[in-house]
């Protein structure tokens, strides 16, 4: 454990060894407090075997440099290896945890250092098409006079662009007052004819 929120994780799910799940042992790395069981799975994360219930269950868990391997019982095999660990070589602290239920119980945990391990070389794989697996951070660079001319040019675009959009809606927003206007002065018109219609009609002129 590198701190509470970055460390390598390993656990089981004796559940679901009833159906031959092929994750009952799990590798994840937990980064900034979030484990990513969802998506480091398979060969190096995940594998499957019997679990027995109702009895002490010796569990062995070897590190060698950036891989790892667990061993369940008295088995020579191990039940899960790590080819890579994510976090990679790093320094830290040990813990175990179990259930908020607390269905889990742990005894005579111990750990000690022995330089006689001996891993295989990891397999050799390689990430689907389109996968970006690996990339580096460049440092800060200045632009040169050539992409400075450009962003400039790029930005008066945007800023004429943005003024003859305005100055659309400003356009939009006086044709409309006019035809308002128009509109108020036929409505008033229209008043005055029919104001003036009445009262000749009052006086008996035709």
């Amino acid at each position: 454990m590198q701190s509470l929120t970055d460390y390598e994780r390993y656990y089981m799910r004796p559940h679901r060894t009833c159906g031959q799940y092929p994750d009952v042992h799990q590798y994840t790395p937990v980064i900034n407090g979030i484990a990513g069981w969802q998506l480091y799975n398979g060969n190096g994360f995940t594998s499957f075997s019997e679990i027995p219930t109702g009895e002490w269950v010796h569990l062995r868990i070897e590190v060698h440099g950036t891989q790892a391997r667990v061993f369940l019982g008295d088995m020579e095999n191990p039940v899960l290896e790590v080819d890579e660990l994510v976090h990679g070589r790093s320094r830290g602290s040990i813990g175990v945890n179990g259930p908020r239920d607390g269905s889990a119980h742990f005894s005579n945990f111990s750990w000690r250092a022995d330089d006689d391990l001996v891993f295989e070389s990891p397999p050799v794989s390689f990430p689907p098409p389109g996968v970006i697996g690996e990339w580096k951070l460049a440092g800060p660079y200045s632009l040169s006079e050539l992409d400075l001319n450009q962003a400039l040019l790029q930005y008066e675009n945007t800023v004429l662009e943005a003024f003859r959009e305005v100055e659309d809606a400003l356009i939009g927003v006086q044709t409309y007052r006019e035809q308002m206007e128009t509109v108020e002065r036929k409505l008033k018109a229209a008043r005055n004819a029919a104001r003036l219609s009445a009262e000749r009609y009052d006086k008996g002129v035709t």
